[in-house]
């Protein structure tokens, strides 16, 4: 993906893969394990175009900041999300929470419907 297509219509497989690589990326808190998923969306914006770096707080956690830099002629405008899911818990899943099964037309997995799905 090129920089000029970000605000492009993203081909159905493009998302589902992304989404499904973040779910099968675990990064629960506690303990808080999300350097993987970081490095994972840095990859995905590095090769996008934009600026980015990734800051690491740990051996297990990181943080992604990333800028598209504009002509200035708008306003800016600040997108913010977590790369951390909840821990699983026990019992009650139809599906394993890090697999990201697609059935019923939906993808299955511990963040879905949340910043993953996103």
């Amino acid at each position: 993906m090129k920089k000029k297509d970000l605000f492009g219509v993203a081909q159905e497989t493009e998302v589902i893969d992304v989404c499904q690589e973040l779910i099968r990326l675990k990064s629960v808190n506690p303990p808080g394990e999300e350097l993987f998923a970081a490095q994972y969306v840095a990859s995905i914006l590095e090769r996008a175009g934009l600026e980015v770096e990734l800051m690491k707080h740990s051996s297990t956690r990181a943080t992604v900041f990333s800028r598209l830099r504009s002509q200035g002629k708008i306003p800016a405008l600040l997108i913010n999300g977590h790369l951390d899911t909840v821990p699983v818990g026990v019992g009650g899943w139809t599906h394993k929470p890090f697999d990201a099964n697609i059935a019923e037309r939906k993808i299955w997995g511990r963040g879905a419907a949340d910043m993953r799905g996103g």
